[in-house]
């Protein structure tokens, strides 16, 4: 099966009507980059590297000398973080529990960042349905000419709980992406469609619900717009390019997301 993601392509395009002007892309300083997830009933995995120039050939440089550590906010309980080499830094006690807030602490170069997020139960999908569909894939032809459009059902985890949808499909040909869905009464019952993923007929599939923080939800909406795709709410990327939001501080590429997830496996009908 393939999972479903979202793969960005970031293009920045300069143009002018009556002036020519020069754009310098390698003129930025290297910043830190943090990618930081913490699933329920897991430790937390960081991988920390640098930014590069616009133009470089060079591989994404990894840092190894800074000092991580995660503390669990309802009990106190702390750890450092241990390097495994290439920029991954890894925990050893503190398990993802739901319901409990969690901060990171990176200590780089003489600076300090934090981030905070909390863990949210996952969801219980009641309901998968399929709803016929014909007359051309998504996007005009990348999928299959007739199949179905997933319907799924679940109940909502809270007013400030935010989710994230992933699709692992049988056929590893088909387009890309994630959907982000908003936030509803606590259990409320959201359905979320998929104009974007059409299911071949008798075709496997696993449907993934993840339970984000609005942190990481407000992070993950500014990747889908910058995208372009379509998926996650973007509806042809942002006219000037900009860095998502992010919920450390002070404010780096990156971010730290705690979540949890429910998923099913199911087979469209013939």
């Amino acid at each position: 099966m393939k999972k479903i993601y979202i793969y960005l392509s970031l293009v920045a395009l300069f143009s002018a009507c009556e002036e020519e002007f020069d754009v310098n892309l390698n003129g930025v300083e290297p910043q830190l980059v943090v990618e930081a997830k913490l699933e329920e009933n897991d430790v937390v995995k960081v991988n920390l590297s640098q930014s590069t120039n616009y133009f470089s050939q060079e591989a994404i440089p990894t840092v190894n000398d800074a000092v991580l550590s995660l503390e669990n906010l309802q009990n106190g309980q702390r750890e450092v973080l241990q390097n495994q080499g290439g920029g991954l830094y890894i925990g050893n006690t503190i398990l993802g529990e739901a319901n409990v807030a969690y901060r990171l602490q990176i200590d780089y170069a003489g600076l300090q960042y934090t981030a905070t997020s909390t863990l949210h139960p996952a969801v219980n999908i009641s309901e998968v349905s399929f709803e016929e569909f014909s007359g051309g894939g998504p996007f005009g032809g990348d999928g299959p000419s007739e199949g179905y459009l997933i319907l799924s059902s679940f109940e909502s985890a809270g007013d400030k709980v935010y989710y994230q949808v992933e699709y692992d499909l049988e056929d590893s040909t088909r387009a890309d992406g994630y959907y982000l869905v908003d936030a509803g009464n606590e259990g409320q019952t959201l359905r979320f469609a998929t104009p974007q993923v059409i299911v071949e007929k008798s075709e496997s599939l696993r449907i993934r619900i993840r339970s984000l923080d609005q942190g990481a939800y407000t992070y993950y909406s500014g990747l889908a717009e910058l995208s372009g795709s379509g998926f996650g709410g973007g509806s042809g990327g942002s006219a000037t390019p900009y860095n998502p939001i992010s919920n450390f501080e002070p404010s780096i590429l990156g971010y730290f997301a705690a979540s949890s997830y429910a998923q099913l496996d199911t087979v469209a009908p013939n």
